[in-house]
């Protein structure tokens, strides 16, 4: 396996879909975003497919702690960067 990479990062453009009536991204999809970007990122960095290690080993990830910080509005159309870390 390659060796970690400390803090991978994802770019993601939000979508309309994904805000609330003014325009900010939904509260409730900063996780979706945050989960498909550990998907993605464990692909990318560690050539790791998560669905099929799940099937072949019958085990998955199991996420213990979010920490998440909102310090300003995130808005439809913009890019967020989206940074996780394996612990």
């Amino acid at each position: 396996m390659p060796p970690l990479v400390r803090t991978p990062e994802t770019q993601h453009r939000i979508h309309f879909q994904d805000c609330d009536m003014l325009g900010h991204l939904n509260n409730a999809r900063y996780l979706d975003y945050f989960l498909n970007a550990r998907e993605d990122q464990v692909a990318e960095h560690y050539d790791l497919n998560m669905g099929e290690l799940a099937r072949a080993q019958h085990a998955a990830w199991v996420i213990t702690k979010h920490h998440l910080s909102y310090l300003k509005p995130a808005r439809q159309g913009a890019t967020v960067r989206i940074r996780t870390q394996l612990i």
